[in-house]
């Protein structure tokens, strides 16, 4: 019976420590997966802030190369029109 005693004694103390690597592995595993998680985020937001400034670029270009358009053709409209019908719309009625 002492040696039965003693198994039982024994054997609760095992399993805390045998709990305590385990909550040591799970804690690493949690953090590893967090570490991962961050990461992941940080990149994602770089790569969005990326297709930002891409869209920025794009959008720039368009309106810059619609105001030269509009620029050409005020240019052709005045030289084959003459700059007097430009400001002066009773010209053009007559």
């Amino acid at each position: 019976m002492n040696h039965m005693q003693q198994r039982i004694e024994r054997c609760p103390v095992e399993s805390r420590e045998q709990q305590r690597g385990s909550a040591l592995i799970m804690a690493v595993f949690v953090l590893a997966l967090l570490t991962t998680m961050g990461t992941a985020l940080l990149f994602m937001s770089q790569h969005e802030s990326r297709m930002g400034r891409a869209g920025l670029h794009s959008k720039q270009a368009f309106y810059l190369a619609e105001s030269g358009i509009e620029d050409g053709r005020v240019t052709l409209y005045v030289a084959n029109v003459g700059l007097d019908e430009v400001f002066n719309p009773k010209l053009r009625e007559m």
